[in-house]
């Protein structure tokens, strides 16, 4: 079955939030010393670039505005994800966490490759389930940073007649820290 895109308004869609990205917040003039004034546009990715170097920089930033701005910078991204602009998700739900405190999460099946080594979803999310989390939990990370993780997860047997290859991964894992992007 194939899906008919309206490419006008995917197109027209992808442009507004190029905008919206790149919103213009006017100029600000700087002083060079070999030089004169050099203008320099305020746009979104100039102050996403600015807040991160702030951070990079080390520790928390205490001004209330730039904590404000990565609010709403983490905000967006999660409404991004949210609103579907051809971002994808895998969503999985494990019953057994509860039990086990591990996520199985499928790579080969019957011989051959499935699960994660086979979605295109840019994103996993998990639902956790069972007698400690009753669907109340849902954990969210990228595909990529999520297959980092799974290099040094053990490997079992499960599913039906044993016929699937996962990985066991400890549900901490899913939040331990990870120096670089994924």
């Amino acid at each position: 079955m194939s899906k008919t895109i309206n490419l006008r308004k995917y197109t027209e869609d992808k442009i507004q939030k190029m905008e919206k990205q790149v919103q213009d917040y006017g100029t600000c003039i700087a002083q060079r010393t070999d030089s004169g004034p050099v203008r320099i546009k305020i746009t979104q990715n100039l102050i996403n670039e600015v807040l991160a170097k702030v951070r990079g920089q080390g520790g928390a930033e205490k001004r209330w505005d730039i904590n404000k701005r990565e609010g709403e910078i983490a905000e967006n991204t999660l409404a991004d994800l949210m609103q579907s602009d051809g971002t994808t998700v895998e969503v999985k739900r494990d019953f057994k966490i509860s039990d086990t405190g591990n996520l199985a999460i499928e790579f080969m099946c019957g011989g051959n490759p499935s699960g994660i080594s086979t979605s295109q979803a840019e994103w996993w999310a998990y639902m956790l389930d069972g007698e400690y989390y009753n669907g109340e939990v849902i954990i969210l990370i990228r595909k990529k940073r999520l297959e980092r993780l799974l290099l040094p997860a053990r490997v079992v047997r499960g599913g039906d007649h044993n016929k699937a290859e996962m990985y066991l991964l400890h549900a901490e894992e899913l939040v331990k820290g990870l120096k670089g992007v994924s």
